[in-house]
């Protein structure tokens, strides 16, 4: 749990960082890998690298037929992830789709290519979407859900904070921290 909270930490961190050098005209460089370093030799070090938010601000709020940047997330993270439809891909992701979870390619077709192998065989079900917020172009879902890949933790329950740039009602770019929800639980607080 302490792990999670940590990750989350870190993820506020960075876009706290990535808003605040957006308002003051970028990012300086020369900051080394700070919060862009993974440590325990997970994954390779990678520098922390700012994106180009330049079109993200109020007037990304408005609605895309009718649906807010929020409503079009959920659509989509219900579309994929719990009714097993593939052709929410086409329809909500932009083909250059920027991904930094770091085991999904990016682009519309690596996305793609991840969910139907993670996917395969899945049942359908409905997500529970604990929390959600959106500032802007940026919307963030807190969620419950059963792992995706066969014999993952046995099947247990994993939680995860997705987050989404929404650009002209399709989603751009994505980053996730997720946790299995498996015990002995330190409290008796629920993960949700």
């Amino acid at each position: 749990m302490v792990k999670f909270i940590a990750i989350v930490c870190i993820v506020a961190i960075q876009i706290a960082f990535l808003v605040e050098g957006h308002r003051h005209g970028g990012w300086e460089g020369g900051r080394g890998n700070g919060f862009g370093s993974h440590q325990g030799g997970r994954r390779p070090s990678r520098p922390f690298r700012p994106c180009d938010h330049s079109s993200s601000g109020p007037a990304q709020n408005a609605t895309c037929n009718g649906q807010t940047n929020e409503q079009i997330v959920k659509t989509f993270f219900q579309g994929l992830f719990g009714d097993k439809n593939f052709t929410v891909i086409d329809e909500y992701i932009v083909e250059d789709f920027i991904q930094h979870n770091p085991i999904v390619p990016d682009g519309r077709e690596g996305l793609r290519a991840f969910a139907t192998g993670a996917l395969a065989g899945a049942p359908k079900s409905q997500i529970e979407f604990w929390r959600t917020a959106s500032v802007g172009n940026m919307v963030w879902l807190h969620t419950g859900t059963v792992n995706l890949e066969a014999g993952t933790n046995n099947g247990n329950a994993s939680v995860g904070v997705d987050i989404f740039r929404v650009e002209n009602c399709k989603l751009v770019e994505h980053w996730d921290v997720l946790q299995d929800v498996t015990g002995p639980f330190a409290n008796s607080h629920p993960m949700n």
